[in-house]
């Protein structure tokens, strides 16, 4: 004789305990994220209160307070920044070594005009695009 067990309620113990993991996992990486947002928002911050004031602006006020060395080291710091700026991204597109030195030139002779109301001048090596470059292979490549 052929005895058949038939239960009238179907098994769902294995369904329930898949959507308990996947409900327990979402819920770690729905805090996970959470906190990495409020992370985020806070690094936002810090960001915002270094660089918030414009170049122009600092010189203003620093040329206003009297001290013009330190106005001069302010240009000089951002003349050194975008001139190297400028040459490494020659450098590294292998673009036309004529439009670097003209981008150069350009940058160089707004530094100037800043430079000018300081009163001092800026060194040989940061006079041309020419020099900026003969100078910086020289240091790097003895």
């Amino acid at each position: 004789m052929i005895t058949c067990y038939y239960s009238s309620t179907p098994d769902f113990t294995g369904f329930f305990t898949f959507i308990t993991i996947i409900s327990v996992v979402w819920g770690i990486l729905n805090v996970i994220l959470f906190f990495k947002l409020w992370q985020m928002c806070d690094n936002v911050k810090k960001l915002a209160k270094n660089d918030s004031i414009p170049f122009r602006e600092k010189f203003g006020a620093i040329l206003l307070s009297g001290d013009k060395e330190k106005a001069y080291k302010l240009v000089e710091e951002k003349l050194l920044h975008d001139l190297l700026k400028t040459y490494y991204y020659y450098g590294n597109y292998s673009v036309d070594e004529s439009r670097m030195l003209e981008e150069m030139e350009s940058e160089i002779d707004d530094a100037k005009k800043y430079v000018h109301k300081t009163g001092f001048e800026l060194p040989e090596h940061l006079s041309s695009a020419e020099n900026f470059v003969a100078y910086r292979n020289k240091i790097y490549n003895s």
